[in-house]
């Protein structure tokens, strides 16, 4: 399937919203921080990992709400299944989702290219390479439009690039500067990155290169050359590196061994290592128990932690992704009518067992959810019939109907 057409041409004033998105971009420390390199850090993969799974595992719906305020699943609808199961031959929606949500993360825009009929039906939804993509107001139109250069070469001077109309993209931004195109947090938040990054490193290094039982030798005359040598080789093949730790020295000649007493906790390497886990979990919000770090959460905290993720990290992308498919994938007309794409959250925020029965026993009795609503929030069979349907309240545990009828369910008489 060709999805490309080229029928643009640039103009020198046209304005491009995405100028840093291949830029490599050196932190003050003189790491080079790309959302590549970033990712290869421990506590960027996995916040990164716990927001894009989270998110791509939620069941993502399409609604059709009708005139009278209820609303049922559009299954009928071409996009329903787009969304739930498959959006190409290709992948799977938690696989594209996923894609979406690291990209928004590390770049702060993902783009899809809509695949459409001759109808405007929604055929199929590819996911683009967010590197390839430039996004540009022309000045001949005020239009926005996405150029993507498919070459396979992307250096190449004179790439092969094609044109997508603003209706032809899935366009997600995160947090946006000009209400367009949202900014890369790897590249504003580039001098924490890379100083962790570069700790890291520092920490790698210093267990490779670094003879734990480190110190000076000591040694009265002057070895020659040859005796240098032997010693010096002898020692680093040893000695040095993490399999040798702690291995008594062997040592000739008269030769004494001075211990140089300074270590990572003095230099306060591993607290600093510590903080730069905090700092950027922050840049992510992500609670540091989602990350297996369980040092400042206790049992009765973290059900809370777990809501406030919820809320406040998880939320905030759920209604951008939101909003931006109902802008893209479904027409005006479609919207007039009632449809729209809502994520289900249900399942994070169930709660343990005693709680949701809790919770279940007095929506019984307010009359909010019917048995076999309850049953459906459990992935359980229907009782269906009459009392599977019905609503019940307190008192003699009646249905509203029978209350405002003035009868007894159970009897089926007139009170008197």
């Amino acid at each position: 399937m060709n999805f490309f057409t080229n029928s643009w041409t640039q103009d020198s004033t046209d304005e491009n919203f995405l100028k840093i998105f291949n830029n490599i971009v050196e932190s003050s420390t003189g790491v080079k921080v790309t959302p590549q390199s970033a990712l290869r850090h421990s506590v960027v993969f996995a916040c990164n990992r716990v927001l894009s799974e989270s998110i791509a595992s939620l069941p993502l719906v399409l609604y059709k709400e009708d005139e009278n305020g209820n609303r049922n699943k559009a299954k009928e609808h071409p996009l329903y299944n787009l969304l739930n199961s498959n959006p190409n031959s290709e992948v799977t929606t938690m696989q594209w989702r996923e894609t979406m949500v690291t990209n928004i993360n590390l770049r702060g825009n993902h783009f899809s290219q809509i695949i459409r009929n001759m109808k405007g039906e929604i055929l199929s939804i590819w996911g683009l390479d967010t590197t390839r993509i430039e996004a540009k107001r022309l000045s001949s139109t005020g239009e926005i439009v996405y150029i993507y250069n498919y070459d396979m070469d992307i250096n190449a001077k004179n790439p092969k690039k094609a044109v997508f109309k603003f209706d032809e993209i899935l366009h997600v931004a995160g947090l946006s500067l000009d209400g367009i195109c949202g900014i890369s947090p790897i590249s504003y938040e580039r001098e924490s990155i890379g100083l962790s990054i570069a700790m890291e490193e520092f920490g790698a290094r210093y267990f490779k290169n670094g003879a734990n039982a480190s110190g000076a030798f000591s040694i009265q005359g002057e070895l020659t050359d040859q005796a240098y040598e032997r010693m010096k080789t002898g020692f680093e093949q040893a000695y040095q590196g993490l399999k040798n730790s702690h291995k008594p020295l062997i040592l000739e000649g008269g030769a004494k061994f001075e211990r140089i007493t300074m270590t990572n906790a003095d230099s306060q390497f591993l607290e600093a290592r510590k903080y730069q886990k905090e700092d950027i979990s922050m840049i992510f919000r992500v609670p540091l128990h989602m990350i297996n770090d369980l040092t400042k959460a206790n049992y009765n905290s973290i059900e809370q932690l777990s809501l406030g993720f919820v809320i406040y990290s998880l939320t905030p992308t759920l209604v951008r992704i939101e909003q931006c498919m109902q802008r893209d994938l479904l027409t005006e007309k479609e919207r007039k009518e009632g449809y729209y794409i809502k994520h289900n959250l249900s399942a994070l925020l169930r709660g343990d067992l005693k709680t949701r029965f809790e919770s279940y026993s007095t929506a019984i009795k307010d009359g909010i959810y019917t048995l076999d609503d309850i049953l459906k929030l459990e992935d359980m069979n229907p009782v269906g019939g009459e009392v599977g349907k019905a609503r019940f309240m307190q008192g003699a545990m009646t249905t509203i109907e029978n209350v405002m009828n003035g009868t007894n369910y159970n009897k089926g008489v007139q009170n008197a």
